[in-house]
């Protein structure tokens, strides 16, 4: 994540170096039986991948390595929320539930 990088059209932006590191693969899977559950990834509190899975589905999404929050939910006041730790290169499987 790019914290304090301000890009704005017409203006150079100089002596900037990214430092770039392998991440992990998380893949979700919504053990519900019916509907639809939307999650989202945050890292630092910043969101980095959201998506939604039908019951019995999965999503696959490539996630920063780390310390990182889950959130599903199926309605704004039914959620859920899991913490996860990532190494790099790790690929994880995360089943969910109905939130409650």
């Amino acid at each position: 994540m790019l914290r304090g990088l301000v890009v704005r059209a017409g203006e150079k932006t100089g002596e900037v170096q990214l430092l770039l590191e392998p991440g992990a693969q998380l893949r979700v899977k919504y053990a519900g039986r019916e509907g639809y559950l939307q999650y989202r990834v945050l890292c630092d509190g910043a969101t980095v991948a959201r998506d939604g899975v039908p019951a019995g589905g999965a999503s696959e999404t490539v996630v920063p390595a780390g310390r990182l929050v889950v959130e599903s939910f199926k309605t704004l006041d039914l959620r859920a929320t899991q913490e996860l730790e990532l190494a790099a290169g790790e690929e994880r499987e995360l089943v969910l539930d109905d939130p409650r």
